[in-house]
């Protein structure tokens, strides 16, 4: 069996399943990414937020606010040793867990575990464009920043 994407467009409502069903779980897995990092190096997580706008309600450090589907944010403690290497690894983490999922689902589907499908597809682009805006520098209209958010 071969993993391929497929060249076509996505219809309505697999960018409707990719914007509200799968972008919110592959927010929380970028956010989860850095505050791993961060346990790692010692650090303490405060607050992993999902969307912006409003708080619609918390679960221990998991906050999901109103427009769920839009962004995230994990907000840490600094760990002692605040170098610079760190810093990058603990910033980077997102996107790596990012790709560690995206491996492991093309893993479980060449083994025949899951069934490769239209999710996947739409999964795993949803997911290469947030890592690549997350390497990327860029600053938004609320004047947060994609490199510290």
């Amino acid at each position: 069996m071969d993993i391929y994407f497929s060249n076509k467009f996505f219809s309505p409502y697999e960018m409707m399943l990719g914007l509200f069903i799968l972008e919110p779980i592959i927010v929380l897995i970028h956010e989860l990414g850095h505050a791993s990092f961060n346990f790692v190096f010692g650090g303490k997580t405060k607050k992993i937020v999902i969307g912006k706008g409003k708080r619609l309600f918390s679960i221990g450090i998991l906050e999901i606010r109103r427009w769920y589907f839009y962004s995230g944010q994990c907000s840490v403690k600094s760990f002692e040793n605040d170098s610079k290497p760190l810093t990058i690894i603990m910033l980077l983490g997102g996107v790596l867990f990012q790709l560690f999922t995206g491996i492991i689902l093309l893993l479980l589907v060449k083994l025949g575990i899951i069934e490769h499908g239209n999710w996947l597809d739409v999964f795993l682009s949803f997911s290469f464009v947030m890592a690549v805006s997350a390497i990327i520098p860029i600053t938004y209209p609320d004047g947060m920043n994609s490199i510290i958010s």
